[in-house]
């Protein structure tokens, strides 16, 4: 599972050390030096990308904006985003801030190897989960299988359904351009897309979704699909 991650330090040092730890387990970690510069750098990275970093790991205390105050920020924009803690404390009294606005993983100062494949096999887990998504009643998508489960029949997705579907859910209830979609679809030769080589796509895609109102089209933007709920 390729991961991307943010990691927020202010101590340079122990940031440099922790880098070379953390690369052992996760694919592609951009990095932040207080609270203030991480949010600045989790909303930029949504920007570029149409989704958010897959997981978050911050010192807990930082200058300018610490560890609670970026979390509160940033589950304002993203109330799933998975955080990590870093803290040299495991007193739950001195945690409970951060476990009232709902982190669970906590990585304490020292690191031992141990706490650490823990916690990151405890995110890698919950991300995993994560990785299928309910579309309607009976219908789900599991993306890591590349496929589309309904009334437990599965139907196998093409790998441009499949990447078409999986930006449309990863950015769920956002409008996905029309730009971004070729440009996923057609990295290799961008000038191929357009919307003669991508409605094709849409159609057979609908058909095994069985249901045609699940992919929007937002006329002259892009399309997008809504977070369904029971």
């Amino acid at each position: 599972m390729s991961l991307n991650v943010l990691y927020v330090e202010d101590n340079q040092e122990h940031q440099k050390h922790s880098l070379e730890l953390f690369e052992n387990f996760f694919d592609n970690i951009d990095t932040a030096s207080n609270g203030k510069e991480g949010f600045e750098l989790y909303l930029k990275y949504y920007k570029i990308n149409n989704s958010y970093y897959d997981v978050v790991i911050s010192d807990m205390e930082m200058p300018i904006m610490n560890g609670n105050e970026m979390s509160k920020k940033i589950y304002t924009h993203n109330t799933k985003q998975i955080i990590v803690i870093i803290s040299a404390y495991n007193n739950p009294q001195y945690l409970i801030n951060f476990i009232n606005i709902g982190i669970n993983y906590f990585l304490l100062k020292p690191f031992k190897m141990n706490d650490m494949l823990n916690i990151f096999n405890q995110v890698k887990e919950k991300l995993s989960q994560n990785n299928i998504y309910k579309l309607s009643t009976n219908l789900y998508y599991d993306s890591d299988t590349m496929s589309i489960n309904y009334k437990n029949e599965q139907y196998n997705l093409t790998k441009k359904e499949h990447l078409l579907l999986n930006i449309l859910t990863k950015s769920i209830d956002n409008i996905v351009s029309y730009d971004r979609i070729y440009y996923t679809l057609w990295e290799d030769d961008i000038l191929k897309g357009s919307s003669k080589t991508l409605n094709p796509i849409i159609s057979k895609l609908k058909k095994k979704l069985q249901d045609d109102n699940i992919i929007k089209n937002i006329y002259g933007i892009g399309y997008k699909i809504s977070s369904y709920n029971d």
